[in-house]
């Protein structure tokens, strides 16, 4: 059995069921005028390291004119993040923010008008932070906590599986199966920040476990400096981000 076997039988993805009460939620608090364009499920259970009791993130885009840039609703068991597509339009896109993406990156409602694909096809090496990675492999080295491990490797194996394999992966696991990681680390990591959920009696790093970690994520570092330095050619299109642009105003404007 491969290393995150286990782990990938464990189905934490949003079922339609919930994702019908996600869109009715968001439906009955926005303006009748305002149409949903996008819902992305994000958070610790895309990611693949939650349990099933943790709550569903969740990341989404409306087009509502003269209405909140951005709306966060706290309803247990949901955390929804909502952006007026504007936001994602002028600021997200021109600034290359490579976080947001991501969150959007794993939709389970799409308006049949939004051009999902044309979205993704703007994402560049650029929107991935290299300094945002360090920064996290810092806090862990700071805090030694599994979860800020989690997040650094979560900053590094997306990124490097998008720069490689031409689509996005927010499920840490798959995309380390995909890219042939096999990183004991991140499943450790992992373990121990479910452990009450797991029948496990501890739930910190080792001495000997931390730097083990450590090491790993030294080495996807490297890895993502490296990846990154090779698709340099691959720069961020003006023309096409207009007519993104363009083409999303009309539709829903």
């Amino acid at each position: 059995m491969g290393l995150y076997d286990e782990i990938l039988k464990v189905n934490l993805e949003i079922d339609r069921a919930t994702a019908r009460e996600v869109v009715n939620i968001i439906r009955g608090i926005i303006p009748s005028r305002a149409r949903i364009l996008l819902l992305s499920h994000t958070g610790s259970r895309a990611f693949g390291w939650s349990w099933y009791n943790y709550d569903y993130d969740i990341h989404g885009l409306i087009a509502c004119d003269r209405y909140w840039d951005w709306m966060h609703l706290g309803k247990p068991p949901f955390d929804i993040n909502i952006y007026e597509v504007s936001h994602l339009l002028d600021i997200d896109l021109v600034y290359r923010h490579g976080e947001v993406i991501m969150n959007l990156s794993n939709p389970f409602y799409l308006d049949p008008e939004f051009p999902f694909k044309e979205l993704m096809r703007l994402v560049t090496p650029d929107f991935f932070s290299e300094h945002m990675l360090v920064s996290q492999i810092n806090f862990f080295k700071t805090f030694k906590q599994p979860r800020a491990a989690l997040h650094a490797y979560r900053l590094a194996i997306v990124p490097i599986h998008f720069m490689k394999k031409g689509r996005m992966e927010l499920n840490v696991f798959k995309a380390a199966k995909s890219l042939k990681l096999k990183l004991r680390g991140l499943v450790l990591c992992r373990n121990l920040y479910i452990a009450r959920h797991i029948g496990l009696n501890r739930f910190s790093l080792t001495g000997e476990e931390y730097e083990m970690v450590l090491n790993e994520l030294n080495r996807l570092h490297s890895m993502f400096v490296e990846v990154k330095k090779k698709r340099s050619d691959v720069k961020w299109d003006e023309g096409k981000y207009r007519e993104f642009r363009d083409k999303v105003v009309s539709t829903f404007y």
